[in-house]
């Protein structure tokens, strides 16, 4: 067997064509992966140019529909995130990138007080941010309710909020805004336990479940047809539910204790025919002025207790 020069003796001429070809398809396919590393990075370069172009880059934020938040405040939020970039090259200011769900998501965290937010872009320099603000409802006051075993302390009970931080809950129980000090009773002031936030600081937590709070306005509401305002509304730590009721026209005051129910309607057309007949015993202002307080917490029965 003879051997050519420059190949070794113990390989054979196949063998060494076969490992030459093998090198130059490692050293061709190493080439076309460096080729496309390269051609990716051009092309990633050119979109980054591209996208940095000022013709296609927002410089403007319009706030419409906000009547207590800052329109200031408002577009900062926004232009923060704008200033922002994907992966340090793509400015998120760019018409196409702009992260509309992102804006909407940190306006949203950033201010509790919105309801409903709309973020579009109506040219390619300016966008829009569209805001309907929560409007209050209620107001909460604090985890623990006030004292409302001894009737004599309803006055400290009904004006409790004052002496404290209390917050603005919308209609569907969420807790958006630290309130203003009120003089008198403009909102009704409510008490239990919230979900999320923490007791110093419970905004963007939840006052009860919706549908918990839905039947309790619910009741309030037909509480106010019959002439009785509620300036406190209470959940106890065991569920029961506890009211501070005004008569119409009248300083006079007294509690309503219940239990949690599940048909406002029906549980408030128990309460206004006991009611009623009740207060058809007595004469003009002399039901009110000595009733302390209605018990409705024992299933088919109401209890009246009145001062002596």
């Amino acid at each position: 067997m003879s051997y050519r020069a420059g190949i070794p003796k113990n390989v054979s001429h196949t063998s060494y064509r076969r490992t030459g070809r093998a090198r130059l398809k490692n050293r061709r396919r190493i080439a076309r992966v460096v080729a496309a590393i390269f051609i990716f990075f051009i092309c990633v370069a050119a979109l980054a140019w591209v996208a940095r172009l000022d013709v296609l880059r927002i410089d403007s934020v319009y706030v419409e529909g906000v009547k207590v938040l800052s329109e200031k405040e408002v577009a900062a939020r926004v232009s923060e995130v704008l200033g922002e970039k994907y992966l340090w090259l793509f400015p998120k200011n760019n018409f196409f990138l702009y992260p509309r769900r992102m804006i909407i998501g940190r306006l949203r965290e950033s201010f509790p007080r919105i309801e409903a937010v709309d973020v579009y872009a109506p040219d390619a320099r300016s966008i829009v941010v569209s805001i309907k603000e929560r409007v209050p409802f209620a107001l909460w006051c604090g985890q623990t309710a006030p004292d409302d075993t001894a009737p004599s302390d309803m006055a400290e009970a009904d004006g409790i909020g004052e002496s404290k931080d209390c917050f603005f809950i919308d209609k569907g129980g969420f807790v958006f805004a630290l309130a203003p000090q009120f003089s008198g009773e403009v909102y009704v002031k409510m008490y239990g336990g919230v979900s999320g936030g923490t007791a110093d600081n419970p905004k963007g937590g939840r006052f009860l479940l919706p549908d918990e709070f839905e039947r309790i306005s619910t009741f309030i509401a037909l509480l106010a047809e019959e002439g009785l305002k509620t300036s406190v509304f209470a959940k106890r730590p065991n569920g029961e539910y506890f009211f501070v009721l005004h008569p119409s026209g009248s300083y006079e005051r007294f509690i309503l204790y219940t239990k949690a129910f599940s048909e406002p309607e029906s549980y408030f057309n128990m309460f206004r025919l006991a009611f009623e007949a009740k207060r058809g015993a007595y004469d003009g202002q002399e039901f009110f002025s000595t009733l302390e307080y209605i018990d409705m917490r024992f299933d088919g029965k109401m209890y009246f207790k009145f001062r002596r």
